[in-house]
């Protein structure tokens, strides 16, 4: 199954212009199973997912909700949480909150503007231990940055996801994340991100063919 896993809308982020209808039928449209909706700071509701599924009539799509939230500088990227987390929480209580319910947090485009590609490996080992996974591939970092996130997600044995960022229209599915089991809900999702059952590809098109190592999967 494809996720777009980061997406950010007009409904709860100020800096995106995302229709959310528009957001959904263009994700059906480009052949994606499903996507979750990351707001800044805030946390969808069951009843407003539902609401958005009945308009735009797409039965057997999976719309799911997470939460953007910055923490010590880093940027991280919240599942299977339903509550708002306050603004620079620590990053350890965040992590140890979200874990205690059943959710994942995942550290969002760490590699952007070129930060941390100066570490070494063990750095970065010890940097990325405490997240259930990392955004490896996402169009916040530039071709240079996703090729060496992919090569360290070797390297390292790191559980990556894709997730485009959008804010408009035209980004949604730049980055997507493979699972190789059925995703239903929210639950699912953090299982299998927490289970390693997940890839991160480029693009948004059929898996038919696609290369057994991430970065040599290019579906662009």
């Amino acid at each position: 199954m494809l996720f777009d896993l980061h997406i950010h809308t007009v409904r709860y982020s100020r800096c995106s212009i995302l229709n959310p209808r528009d957001l959904v039928l263009r994700a059906k449209e480009i052949g994606l199973d499903g996507l979750a909706i990351t707001e800044h700071d805030r946390c969808w509701s069951l009843q407003e997912l539902a609401k958005l599924k009945e308009e735009t009539g797409v039965d057997d799509f999976i719309l799911l909700r997470g939460t953007e939230i910055e923490s010590e500088w880093r940027h991280l990227l919240i599942f299977n949480y339903p509550h708002d987390i306050g603004r620079n929480t620590p990053i350890k209580e965040v992590i140890d909150e979200v874990t205690h319910e059943g959710g994942v947090v995942i550290l969002a485009h760490p590699f952007r503007y070129g930060r941390l590609l100066d570490l070494s490996l063990e750095e970065l080992r010890d940097l990325f231990a405490p997240f259930d996974a990392v955004e490896i591939l996402t169009p916040q970092h530039s071709n240079h940055e996703n090729q060496k996130a992919l090569l360290l997600q070797q390297s390292l044995q790191l559980v990556g996801i894709g997730g485009s960022d959008s804010h408009d229209i035209d980004q949604v599915g730049k980055c997507v994340t493979y699972f190789s089991n059925p995703i239903r809900d929210e639950k699912d999702l953090a299982q299998s991100i927490r289970d390693g059952n997940c890839r991160p590809l480029f693009g948004h098109q059929s898996l038919e063919g696609f290369a057994a190592e991430p970065q040599a999967s290019s579906l662009i």
